[in-house]
């Protein structure tokens, strides 16, 4: 039974550290009007107007006045490179900012665990029936 129970916080603490994600897309101009509300914990993407992409990973970039500093990945005709330097807001077309959904990964969470009960249940009921039940 120990070993039932372990499995199981183990499953649904694999299931929390994934979660369930979700990508906010907003341009510059609004990214500057959220960005005090928004973690500095999530990872953003951008997209220039030139077609590039690069993704910076939690804590590893900030904005001072209307350049963004950080360091992470460039992505230029399907290459991944690294990139550390600086990104004026004007030569970016949207920001997508990476956000663990809470709610999304407890449904899931709990629909899964919900489920398995269930099957459980149905599965001792059949043995149940099958060994004669109350009257054996």
């Amino acid at each position: 039974m120990l070993k039932k129970i372990l499995i199981y916080i183990i499953l649904f603490s694999f299931l929390h550290l994934v979660g369930c994600y979700s990508t906010s897309i907003m341009n510059p101009a609004q990214y500057q009007e959220l960005k005090d509300h928004i973690p500095q914990s999530n990872e953003i993407i951008l997209n220039l107007n030139n077609n590039e992409k690069y993704i910076f990973a939690r804590g590893y970039y900030f904005i001072i006045n209307d350049t963004l500093i950080g360091e992470g990945v460039a992505i230029k005709n399907e290459i991944e490179e690294p990139y550390k330097g600086k990104i004026p807001l004007s030569q970016i077309r949207t920001i997508g900012i990476q956000e663990v959904d809470n709610e999304k990964t407890f449904r899931l969470v709990g629909t899964i665990i919900l489920t398995g009960f269930l099957i459980y249940i149905l599965i001792a009921w059949e043995e149940w029936k099958s060994s004669g039940g109350l009257f054996n």
